[in-house]
């Protein structure tokens, strides 16, 4: 296979119909399961290993009968049940523990109910509710791809040899965007908190997928964080998503930030790289070395009462004075240099967002928040293989969203997705100072439940 033949998916297109069954009877699984077996002795025994290995008997571990008392339809309480005619359903999920996890299958069953005053027959509600996946074996494929960033052919393949559960891959695959429209509550609700708060970081980072080239972008703040796969670069959705925002935002020198109206805070870390590095390429350039020096002092000078007082305005006010003098030495010397030239110029053009943080508490001088939040992001691209859809990419993009909130915030984010909850702040606050059980204590009877034991 060429370097070109890597990452082509769907149908080809032969020329012959000859070349389409050499193709077909080309293929690695079609050759060993029709081919070797038939004259290798011992790929035809791996073959019946292989076999007996993934055959799995999905046993109860627990057996609920459903009943119902009244007819759905005329609410009578005339109902007979057949007990020679039992309808079954499987479910499978997971016992997860501080002690490990194991498989946990729950058979349900209910007699057929025939009502006499309609003579209709149906399932008890409560019957055609239960699903065949458990909520707490969803949680953790969803916790194990967005955490852990495990595929979902990996998965598949550790639930059939970990637990003995046999999921087909696109019924994994779909679980996915089975949680992100579940949660999409929370993901809203994430980016009204952050829309409404004092503080926004941003960035954004390239996303290549199978027909288009997009952008993810993430917005953050110091315990929420959000991401949003938009088609292009451009930021005029910038304008609508933070329309009504009052506080500051951070972000680097990308133009598309500089007109959103709201007080802005231009990363220093951005500017002081680019000028090392300007500064590596022309070493004996005496007006960078000006410029570029006055910066370093007035930023040591700031960044020593940050480490001793934190970002707190009243403390940081004091350094106004400063700033003016450094704007006022850059702007009296002549500069012969065209790079100095130019940060002198970037420097006057950004003068109202360079400094912002000395008068506002809680704003950092740096976007290194949003650069963090993207990491994610850039780590699960190579994963991608140009295989994903725009579709799959916001489904990623609105649990990551979670996954990274519970981070910052120091939740659980495998806790969260067990409680069924989908408020993200009211499990915080509940969960706010709570100590695990140490493993010394002793356990707490459980109650009894409903149904048969096996």
């Amino acid at each position: 296979m060429g370097s070109d033949d890597l990452g082509r998916w769907g149908e080809r297109k032969f020329a012959s119909e000859d070349f389409r069954l050499m193709a077909d009877c080309a293929y690695f699984d079609s050759q060993r399961s029709k081919i070797y077996i038939r004259s290798n002795a011992e790929v035809k025994r791996a073959n019946r290993r292989k076999r007996i290995r993934t055959e799995v008997r999905n046993r109860p571990n627990k057996i609920v009968v459903l009943r119902s008392r009244r007819c759905w339809r005329c609410k009578t309480a005339e109902i007979v049940y057949d007990p020679n005619r039992w309808h079954r359903k499987l479910q499978l999920d997971l016992r997860i523990s501080a002690g490990g996890i194991k498989r946990w299958i729950t058979e349900f069953r209910t007699p057929f109910h025939r009502c006499l005053r309609c003579e209709s027959p149906f399932f008890p509600s409560n019957y055609k509710s239960k699903k065949r996946l458990g909520h707490d074996l969803i949680a953790w494929v969803v916790h194990q791809h967005i955490t852990n960033r495990l595929s979902f052919h990996q998965l598949e393949v550790t639930l059939k040899e970990c637990f003995g559960i046999r999921l087909p891959l696109p019924e994994v695959h779909a679980l996915k965007h089975l949680a992100a429209r579940h949660y999409q509550r929370t993901y809203k609700q994430i980016i009204k908190n952050l829309e409404t708060g004092g503080l926004i970081h941003a960035d954004e980072t390239k996303m290549k997928l199978v027909a288009e080239t997009g952008y993810v972008w993430v917005f953050t703040s110091l315990l929420d964080v959000a991401y949003v796969y938009r088609p292009t670069r451009e930021g005029q959705f910038l304008h609508e998503m933070l329309n009504g925002f009052s506080g500051v935002l951070v972000t680097d020198f990308y133009s598309a930030y500089d007109s959103v109206s709201c007080p802005q805070q231009k990363c220093l870390v951005h500017l002081m790289w680019d000028i090392n590095a300007d500064m590596l390429a022309n070493p004996f350039d005496d007006d960078l070395k000006f410029l570029a020096s006055s910066f370093g002092v007035l930023l040591r000078t700031i960044i020593v009462t940050v480490d001793r007082f934190g970002l707190k305005a009243r403390h940081l006010r004091k350094h106004k004075s400063d700033v003016t003098r450094f704007y006022t030495a850059i702007g009296q010397r002549q500069m012969a240099s065209e790079v100095a030239q130019h940060y002198r110029e970037r420097m006057l053009k950004y003068r109202g967002k360079l400094f912002v943080f000395l008068e506002h508490d809680g704003v950092p001088w740096n976007n290194n928040n949003a650069e963090h939040a993207i990491k994610p992001v850039v780590r699960y691209r190579p994963l991608l293989k140009r295989a994903m859809n725009r579709r799959g990419v916001e489904s990623y993009l609105v649990l990551l969203s979670i996954y990274q909130t519970c981070e910052y915030r120091g939740l659980s984010f495998l806790d969260f997705l067990r409680s069924g909850q989908t408020d993200v702040y009211a499990f915080a606050e509940n969960h706010c100072g709570r100590r695990r059980r140490s493993p010394t204590s002793e356990p707490k009877a459980l109650p009894a439940e409903e149904g048969t034991q096996r």
